[in-house]
């Protein structure tokens, strides 16, 4: 989480060739209707899918089975979805299924662009560049002078403070819980429930360290809510931080996902106890039914596999908790994404736009004096983008995808914030390639209290007195923009 509070230049994002990108929802995501369901049936050595399957379609309609692709999208319009399958000979074959939640990969892209996004805002917030600017009178000259604003170092510090929360990982805690759970005999009712005891106190103390943490995200959430800066805008400041707070929750989830994978291995040996206990259970085995319902939270995708399992976990080479599946017979994924409107994607290209701007340098007379020399004007008409992110509107098949873009500029020294629409591409030859045009949104560094002719020591005295200075009007621009 580092990455959140450094000031970065420019960034690239690699993917390998299993990870999903926005184009693989643009262009080949099967949206789900709300009420919607998915029914697996197994025929001609294969699975097969209907995904407009309802309960209420009974002797309305034939099913129509088409053939699963690997890592079909699933985009699902409610919180979650549920699976049925067809009924299988059970001398024969039986399914079983297994649910990982993983952190969005399209959403964590745009998450990472917006930092530098957010670098943008820390290099012209920084204390004395904060809010609304005043004008003052400093030797006959007029002189802009920008009040602090402290609310944007109070909403950092917050999630500085979640950050070192997360930095307190339970994860060998909870992996010696696991180990005692592995561990219970099984001897009697009473002797069972002993051993359970000491597992629970230690469970009840995790859930106490995540609840500080959650606590933490409210307050943080609170103070984004509450932002008020005239400068940088509500707008772009909250937008921003919400991102980052999104970040940072995810990795909150991801770690007590660990907690929750301990206290479902904790239910089934209760379960299992207290079927012992009843008489109508074995004591010391179980079957894990399908999973009823795959989630589809927001900035998450479950990643859904379909296979022929037994039951069994264990600690794998990074100690994480994982099942032991001795043997398979037919695997199918799929992936299951909450529907968006608006897809992030993250593209690269070059910016069309026109601005000037001044550098200083020095010259010093026969005395060897140094002053502040004539400014130099330089001519901005171009530059690359690394980061751009591209809110596409999602329209299932179809060749145009119309966007809202957010990014930022990465010339040294002159922090530009650009935003406006544009189209994405999606047919054959052309595909993938973006146009857009909006505003720039620029800062330049000028002079404070020295002008041309001040007596100065060195360069570093013209460097000490550079502020930035946001350039109105905003400058339009024009973008050509691609996603391999």
């Amino acid at each position: 989480m580092k990455k959140i509070f450094m000031i970065l230049s420019a960034f690239c994002f690699v993917q390998n060739a299993a990870a999903q990108k926005a184009s693989d929802v643009i262009e080949n995501g099967i949206p789900v209707k709300s009420d919607g369901k998915l029914l697996f049936n197994f025929e001609e050595k294969q699975i097969k899918y209907d995904a407009a399957f309802f309960l209420s379609d009974t002797g309305k309609r034939s099913i129509n089975f088409l053939s699963l692709k690997d890592s079909t999208i699933f985009l699902v319009r409610s919180s979650g979805i549920r699976v049925y399958v067809r009924p299988l000979n059970p001398l024969n074959y039986s399914y079983t299924a297994e649910n990982k939640i993983i952190v969005d990969p399209i959403n964590e892209a745009a998450s990472k662009a917006l930092v530098s996004i957010g670098d943008v805002l820390d290099k012209v917030t920084a204390k004395g560049t904060s809010g609304a600017p005043q004008t003052t009178i400093t030797n006959g000259k007029k002189v802009t002078v920008v009040p602090e604003c402290p609310e944007i170092e109070t909403t950092k510090n917050k999630l500085r403070g979640v950050q070192d929360l997360l930095k307190t990982d339970q994860k060998e805690k909870i992996n010696e819980l696991f180990g005692k759970l592995k561990s219970v005999s099984f001897i009697s009712f009473e002797t069972t429930t002993k051993q359970l005891e000491p597992i629970q106190k230690g469970i009840t103390e995790i859930e106490g360290h995540f609840t500080s943490i959650e606590s933490e995200l409210d307050q943080a959430k609170g103070l984004i809510n509450s932002y008020s800066c005239p400068d940088p805008s509500p707008f772009v400041a909250q937008y921003i931080f919400n991102n980052l707070l999104k970040d940072l929750t995810a990795l909150k989830d991801e770690q007590k996902k660990r907690l929750s994978n301990l206290k479902n291995m904790q239910s089934l040996v209760i379960a299992t106890r207290d079927s012992a206990k009843d008489g109508t259970g074995d004591g010391a085995s179980w079957v894990l039914p399908i999973e009823p319902t795959i989630p589809a939270d927001e900035g998450k995708i479950s990643v859904y596999t379909l296979k022929l399992r037994q039951a069994g976990y264990k600690l794998d080479e990074k100690r994480e908790i994982v099942s032991v599946v001795p043997s398979e017979f037919l695997v199918k994924t799929l992936r299951i994404r909450a529907f968006q409107r608006f897809v992030p994607e993250v593209s690269v290209g070059m910016v069309f736009t026109f601005f000037k701007y001044n550098t200083w340098g020095t010259t010093a007379d026969s005395t060897g004096q140094q002053y502040v020399a004539k400014p130099t004007e330089n001519t901005i008409r171009n530059f690359n983008i690394t980061g751009m992110v591209n809110f596409n509107y999602y329209i299932p098949k179809s060749s145009v995808h119309p966007f809202y873009q957010l990014g930022a500029g990465i010339n040294t020294g002159i922090p530009t914030i650009l935003t406006g629409f544009g189209f994405r591409s999606n047919i054959n030859g052309v595909r993938r390639i973006a146009i857009a045009g909006g505003i720039a949104m620029t800062w330049i560094r000028t002079l404070t209290e020295l002008q041309t002719g001040s007596k100065i020591s060195g360069t570093d005295d013209i460097e000490k007195d550079l502020k930035y200075e946001f350039i109105w009007p905003p400058k339009p621009y024009v973008s050509i923009q691609y996603n391999f």
